[in-house]
């Protein structure tokens, strides 16, 4: 079973924020969707979408902005996934589909779903060299799914968004599980973590977290009395302290986390706590700022003032096109000499269409002299976010001032009532 199961179909971007080579690439694919089922499929796509960048810290314009977010299209020959027997309730049965997603994957675990990561990774390396995380939407009859930068998920259960957000929270941003284990005498005596939100400093003045603590001194701010069980709640001081809870990592005790509460610890929490939030900040600041890899394009490299009548100012723009939904600043470094100035400071304008891409402008003014004189120059304008440094070439020179004279003509014949051809005066 494999990639003979199945076809194919073609990459959507569903998320644009610029240049695949310098965003964090998430593309979502399916596993077990028939071609009668592609629309369920990208219908679940989509949702996870909207249902992502509804949740903080991922509705800010700053992580949003540094996704690219791609649904691959693929039909299975069949729907669902392989069910082996496992040892316990299930079904025994196979499904011929392009990724061969399996539950019980490991042998002993009925719903860990894992497939075929060779074949997901020759997939995206034609579709989407650039990719930087997999999340395949297996349509799976019961809950279930796998971690990892191909991560897999079955889409059965009402929570399957969730889930999968927390997933990313392990293979994206490299956090632990905040959850307890509730096991007889389950606890950890390990060193001190690497990942950012466990630790086994029950003391929150020490923590590594000690900038965001919000607890009073207690040492740890929420110890588990019992551990041979997790510690049932609720947490002392309210939800939203920030402190030392004891249990984390699957153990009662011996290990502590951020926050009573956190989407690494409930998957359907509907926040992550701001330990998490900021490693997620941290890591998207890698992709999110503007990139001189053609973010940002010079559209003018020459302003031209030609034939200005004598003692007359004109003012005209030098632009950019600004592909990046990130706040970008331009910034004069090297101004223009007489009889050339700045008129106004840098600003970016949306596009008349609404699109993605947006326009900078820089408006430059000439104060033309006697007949017959010109001037030269250049101005040098930062883009502060990437450092790149860009020179408009200026020019202009004066003409005698034309001699205008302006008619006015009253017409009275009622001509321009006549209704024409096209059914209007």
């Amino acid at each position: 079973m494999g990639m003979s199961d199945g076809t194919v179909v073609g990459l959507t971007k569903l998320h644009d924020s610029g240049s695949p080579a310098d965003r964090l690439n998430l593309v979502i694919t399916g596993d077990g969707y028939t071609s009668a089922q592609i629309w369920d499929f990208r219908t679940h796509a989509s949702d996870f979408v909207t249902h992502l960048f509804a949740t903080p810290p991922f509705d800010e314009e700053a992580i949003a902005c540094a996704f690219n977010i791609y649904r691959l299209d693929v039909e299975s020959d069949e729907t669902g996934a392989d069910e082996p027997d496992c040892g316990g309730p299930g079904m025994g049965t196979t499904a011929d589909t392009y990724f061969d997603s399996t539950y019980c994957f490991d042998g002993s675990t009925d719903r860990l779903i894992y497939g075929d990561t060779s074949i997901v990774s020759d997939t995206m390396d034609v579709w989407l060299p650039e990719w930087t995380q997999v999340l395949v939407l297996v349509n799976g009859s019961k809950r279930g799914g796998g971690g990892g930068s191909m991560a897999f998920l079955s889409t059965s259960s009402a929570d399957w968004m969730d889930v999968a957000i927390h997933e990313l929270g392990h293979s994206i941003f490299d956090l632990a599980d905040e959850y307890d284990n509730d096991q007889p005498e389950d606890s950890y005596t390990g060193g001190e973590p690497m990942r950012v939100n466990i630790t086994i400093e029950p003391d929150p003045t020490l923590v590594k977290w000690n900038g965001l603590v919000t607890a009073g001194a207690d040492s740890p701010t929420w110890p588990n009395t019992d551990c041979t069980t997790g510690n049932p709640g609720p947490a002392p001081g309210g939800a939203a302290i920030v402190g030392t809870f004891e249990g984390a990592r699957r153990f009662n005790c011996g290990i502590y986390r951020p926050r009573d509460l956190c989407k690494m610890r409930r998957s359907a929490h509907p926040t992550f706590c701001p330990v998490c939030e900021q490693q997620i900040r941290d890591v998207m600041a890698t992709y999110a700022a503007p990139s001189v890899t053609g973010d940002i394009t010079q559209e003018t490299t020459s302003l031209a003032f030609v034939d200005i009548p004598e003692g007359t100012s004109t003012v005209r723009a030098a632009t950019w096109l600004v592909d990046s939904c990130l706040p970008v600043t331009f910034r004069v470094v090297t101004p223009p000499a007489s009889p050339f100035s700045v008129a106004f400071d840098p600003i970016v304008v949306s596009t008349p269409s609404g699109g993605s891409v947006r326009q900078a402008k820089l408006w430059i003014r000439y104060d033309a002299g006697s007949a017959g004189t010109s001037g030269s120059g250049s101005v040098q304008v930062e883009i502060v976010e990437t450092g790149e440094i860009d020179t408009i070439s200026l020019s202009a020179n004066a003409e005698e001032r034309p001699t205008a004279a302006v008619q006015l003509v009253l017409d009275r014949s009622g001509s321009m009532l006549d209704m024409t051809s096209e059914g209007r005066t």
